[in-house]
């Protein structure tokens, strides 16, 4: 019997594409929509294509996942999506808004207002404790005085670190600055979360915890979600898992995969009737 990772890139979509899944053409009705995206890396002897002819959309409120193996260029999608990383070919749209039209500064105003960012590592500035993390966050986002520090306490209850505010990062488990790490990415309620392998490096319970939060804030305030992970105990969070090999999408999974979990990715079984 194979492994469940194994499991997890070894099947099959169920609703396979010829390598997009297309955005729709009314781009403000999807929180995020890619079209004709690549990226190109260059060195001194050749250039290496990371990412070819991405397309697909996230409406809002959705929360999807993109899986692969390492190196498919997941990560790099994601760093083009949150405006960090710019893209040789193609266009983002966020709310809206086609990202890479607007300035460097406008698009680092933009990311501010409409934006959370997490990654792997929770990378919380070790000088400051978890409160002051949350407090520059929310000053980042023009958020100060007494509505600055009644939030960083409503975040801190939201992720079970009350009792931790004013601890310094590294007094913390890997769970716990996890967790910090994503109250500072959903400080000023953002209209997206971009998170790069959010449970990566934590246990299966602290990385259902992880995703229970994440769920809760889509629920509470409509948040879109655009994460990648390697990891198949999380997929039954996802309303669409887009499946990302060499630099392409190589097919979507459009149904809900809630109900299912890992096993809503093992290819449908053959009707007797029709064969």
């Amino acid at each position: 019997m194979l492994k469940p990772l194994q499991r997890f890139f070894l099947v099959q979509p169920r609703s396979q594409t010829s390598g997009n899944i297309s955005a729709p053409p009314d781009k403000a009705a999807a929180a995020i929509c890619v079209q004709g995206l690549g990226k190109v890396f260059n060195s001194k002897k050749e250039a290496f294509p990371a990412l070819s002819d991405i397309n697909f959309s996230v409406p809002q409120g959705q929360l999807q996942m993109l899986v692969g193996p390492s190196g498919a260029g997941k990560t790099t999608l994601l760093l083009i999506i949150a405006g960090l990383l710019s893209p040789s070919s193609g266009q983002v749209w966020l709310m809206g808004s086609n990202l890479y039209t607007l300035s460097r500064l406008e698009r680092e105003q933009f990311r501010l207002r409409n934006l959370g960012i997490m990654f792997q590592e929770a990378n919380l500035m070790n000088a400051l404790t978890v409160a002051e993390n949350l407090a520059v966050a929310l000053a980042l986002k023009g958020i100060h005085g007494p509505a600055n520090q009644d939030q960083v306490k409503d975040l801190l209850q939201k992720v079970g670190l009350t009792d931790w505010g004013n601890y310094l990062p590294h007094k913390l488990s890997g769970g716990q600055q996890q967790r910090a790490a994503l109250a500072r990415a959903v400080a000023g309620q953002p209209k997206i979360l971009i998170a790069d392998e959010p449970t990566g490096a934590l246990d299966s319970v602290n990385g259902m915890k992880i995703m229970a939060l994440i769920e809760e804030l889509i629920q509470s305030v409509g948040c879109s979600v655009l994460m990648s992970t390697h990891d198949p105990r999380i997929v039954s969070y996802a309303d669409r898992l887009i499946h990302i090999e060499d630099g392409c999408i190589k097919g979507g999974i459009d149904q809900e995969v809630k109900k299912g979990g890992i096993h809503s990715l093992d290819p449908p079984q053959q009707d007797p009737q029709s064969s």
